[in-house]
């Protein structure tokens, strides 16, 4: 997982993280949400982020300042163009626990 994270992430983002802190963040493995249009998988990431700045034009990276961003890979095997994406942000998927069905790892 975490080579496809990288990937997708290379293809999303212009910049980069700085290494995966933390897998499968509830430690519960992957998850499986049910949705109208199907089903889709969730695997969970921490991964620390430097901090970015602009001088004079040029990007400056603050290779002392980090943050941990919560990354979730979404696989959607019915999306045919692009069936991996990343969403950056709070974990609200496991609070709806009627569309929700962990699989091991």
């Amino acid at each position: 997982m975490k080579k496809k994270l990288t990937t997708v992430w290379d293809e999303t983002y212009p910049v980069k993280f700085t290494k995966v802190k933390t897998q499968d963040i509830l430690g519960k493995g992957i998850i499986a949400l049910r949705e109208k249009r199907g089903t889709y998988y969730l695997y969970t990431f921490l991964v620390s982020f430097p901090k970015y700045s602009i001088v004079e034009g040029k990007l400056n990276v603050e290779k002392e300042n980090f943050k941990d961003i919560l990354v979730k890979v979404y696989y959607e095997p019915f999306n045919k163009e692009k069936p991996i994406r990343l969403d950056m942000g709070e974990f609200t998927e496991k609070y709806n626990l009627r569309r929700v069905r962990w699989i091991k790892k």
